[in-house]
């Protein structure tokens, strides 16, 4: 059964058949599609296990003719995909790795994070990268983190998603979660003084642009004013201004609630903003689907 399989898939990757026969996925199709994947990564591409979760990505998947099969399967996710033909590989990400692909976006060999990368134990990885970032490449100790760290750094260090995303735009949250032992066994209160004290100290921003940004809670950043202020914009495709179509955004809203998805892969699946993603799966904007 494999040989005939692999023998398919290499007609179509040759040009030789257009794409896979009529109801070749009907009879045991889970079962064929790691076997093609399989084939994919140890014979065509060769990659080792490291190579695989660095480099594989939805390019690669739409290059080699098998987007149908990681969108019937694997509900189009890479991390779904891996997750279930190397278990102990996606499960075991080390801490190498981690910081080895955290190097590359740092010094320019990667543009980003690969799509998939903080779909499992994000937030694991985020506090791995963040000690690395303190200990390793700033040098810091528990006192200078405290009093330089801020949100211009975030950025610089291209850490914005995970910042985002586990840590709700407070440098007091981060603080809080991976050295909690800095502040005495204290938790440190995210609020907008708080963060002011922590973050902002140093910058030369104007006031008023000063305690915009220094809005730590999401309590605080999407606020009834500003929750107002997008319901009272036009409604989806007739706003001039809209990025995606209603049949996207209804596609987002059923990612969204397999549990599966974070705003960070959505984001990249459909290239717009992680904001507008996450106006989206909150009922921000787009409501009226």
């Amino acid at each position: 059964m494999s040989d005939s399989i692999i023998e398919i898939y290499k007609e179509v990757l040759e040009g030789k058949k257009d794409r896979f026969p009529k109801n070749f996925w009907n009879n045991e199709g889970e079962q064929k599609a790691e076997i093609v994947f399989k084939y994919l990564f140890n014979e065509v591409l060769k990659w080792d296990n490291k190579k695989i979760l660095k480099d594989f990505n939805y390019a690669v998947v739409s290059k080699y003719k098998l987007t149908f099969v990681l969108e019937k399967f694997y509900n189009k996710s890479i991390h779904e995909l891996l997750l279930k033909l190397y278990p102990k590989l996606i499960l075991g990400v080390s801490k190498e790795i981690i910081i080895d692909i955290y190097k590359q976006v740092l010094n320019g060999k990667r543009k980003r994070f690969p799509k998939y990368f903080w779909d499992y134990k994000g937030e694991e990885k985020s506090e791995i990268i963040f000690k690395y970032l303190f200990e390793e490449v700033l040098k810091w100790d528990g006192e200078r983190i405290i009093k330089d760290f801020n949100y211009d750094m975030v950025s610089e260090y291209k850490l914005t998603s995970p910042f985002c995303e586990y840590y709700n735009r407070a440098i007091g949250n981060i603080l809080n979660n991976i050295y909690p032992e800095l502040l005495n066994g204290q938790r440190l209160p995210v609020t907008d003084e708080t963060c002011k004290k922590i973050s902002i100290a140093q910058t030369n921003l104007s006031k008023e642009k000063r305690e915009n940004i220094t809005r730590g809670s999401r309590e605080n950043r999407y606020c009834e004013e500003y929750a107002k202020k997008l319901s009272d914009t036009k409604l989806g495709e007739s706003n001039p201004q809209h990025k995606l179509k209603a049949e996207q955004v209804m596609e987002i809203k059923r990612l969204w609630a397999t549990g599966i998805y974070t705003c960070v892969s959505l984001q990249d699946m459909f290239e717009v903003k992680r904001q507008t993603i996450s106006d989206i799966v909150h009922g921000r904007t787009w409501k009226h689907l």
